[in-house]
């Protein structure tokens, strides 16, 4: 029964010990807000303050952990492949390539010399 009893007192310190913690810091963050902005609404510092101390004293009473569930790790993005497809060009489009002009702009009547015909 004594070894049952100095385990819960170390368990009992560790919490304490934690709580106390998380708690001042929670109080230093609390008040450095406070004092950084000094034009804070008085409901908002009241909220604050009354987060803090209601988080300190769940703290000292509510010992286990919440447990939340993990979700599931994502499946892994697509692999982009690193390659070129080959390019298929029509038949038609063979004179964009030559250094040959299409018959369709040879013609004499295009817009291009009727603009040079009038001046």
């Amino acid at each position: 029964m004594t070894a049952e009893f100095f385990n819960f007192r170390s368990e009992m310190l560790a919490h304490l010990l934690q709580v106390s913690l998380i708690g001042g810091l929670l109080i230093l963050a609390v008040w450095s807000l406070c004092r950084l902005f000094p034009r804070l609404p008085a409901a908002l510092r009241c909220w604050a303050w009354g987060l803090v101390c209601l988080e300190m004293l769940i703290g000292l009473f509510w010992r286990m952990p919440i447990n939340l569930p993990v979700l599931p790790p994502s499946p892994p993005a697509l692999q982009v492949q690193n390659h070129v497809q080959e390019v298929h060009y029509p038949q038609d489009s063979a004179w964009f390539f030559s250094n040959e002009t299409p018959a369709a702009f040879t013609k004499s009547d295009d817009y291009l010399s009727t603009l040079h015909k009038d001046r």
